[in-house]
């Protein structure tokens, strides 16, 4: 399992929001960080994505730095190397 997952609500047929809830269920314990991502800020479709697991959320088109700072929110990278989940 990746340590960190870019998600975007917009996979074709909106399943983004879907694939989160599976991906929570055969994560056996390994779950990796997720960004979600989407075109619109629906409050509502933040709100089920963070309710799902996500960690954090960021509105497409964003730039690189925007990106940076929401994965850095996370937390991700101030975890130790051992803490984190085996590849």
């Amino acid at each position: 399992m990746p340590d960190l997952i870019i998600l975007d609500f917009d996979l074709p047929g909106n399943r983004g929001l879907e694939f989160l809830r599976r991906l929570r269920l055969i994560a056996d314990g390994k779950e990796p960080v997720i960004v979600f991502c989407a075109t619109e800020h629906d409050v509502g479709q933040i709100a089920e994505a963070l309710k799902a697991g996500a960690r954090e959320f960021v509105q497409k088109p964003f730039e690189r730095k925007e990106l940076l700072t929401k994965v850095l929110a996370t937390g991700l990278l101030q975890r130790p190397a051992a803490s984190r989940p085996a590849a």
